[in-house]
């Protein structure tokens, strides 16, 4: 008689399996909520709430430079709220399709998903709790010399600092060259 090879797709999910997926889920939503709370998201959902107040009023609009500044900051607030919101039902998501997980191919799918999205509320963490809103607008400037242009890294540092000036940035110089021959570092943080 001939042995017949057990279908692996028909097989259902080992509870071993299950269970390891559910505690690395159960982490990441702690993760999440560690995030948020560094991230100070009821503070984050209170300056919303009073950016729109102060819209309603006539006033805001009167003002257009301050009332564009007070746009984007609430469309910065408005990208962090969706943002721990999206990985919150992203791992609602995950958690639905590993408890409807029948074999084990639909298990290894989920838990494909769940390194990705693993890797996704590790970016956050770095960028919302780490960096937190003032980080996520930070450009950075290397102004490097060039020996046939020698005016040009001047001309370029006045430029960007009138620029950070004008628009009421924050100018930081991060590294200042000690030779004519080294690179200039500059950040610049403001709501852009």
């Amino acid at each position: 008689a001939k042995a017949v090879e057990p279908n692996v797709e028909s097989l259902s999910v080992d509870a071993v399996d299950k269970q390891s997926t559910i505690q690395r889920t159960d982490a990441l939503r702690s993760t999440i909520d560690s995030i948020a709370t560094k991230a100070n998201e009821a503070d984050l959902i209170q300056q919303l709430e009073a950016i729109d107040q102060h819209r309603q009023q006539r006033e805001f609009w009167q003002k257009s430079e301050q009332a564009f500044a007070l746009l984007l900051e609430a469309d910065a607030l408005h990208d962090t709220l969706d943002r721990l919101n999206r990985l919150r039902d992203e791992l609602g998501d995950l958690e639905n399709a590993m408890s409807r997980a029948q074999t084990q191919r639909e298990l290894q799918l989920t838990e494909q998903r769940l390194t990705r999205h693993e890797q996704r509320i590790s970016q956050a963490y770095n960028e919302l709790a780490v960096m937190g809103l003032a980080g996520r607008q930070d450009a950075l400037l290397c102004i490097k010399p060039m020996p046939s242009e020698f005016y040009l890294p001047e001309f370029l540092y006045e430029l960007y600092r009138k620029y950070a000036a004008h628009f009421q940035y924050d100018w930081t110089i991060l590294r200042e060259p000690l030779e004519p021959t080294e690179p200039l570092l500059v950040r610049l943080s403001g709501p852009y």
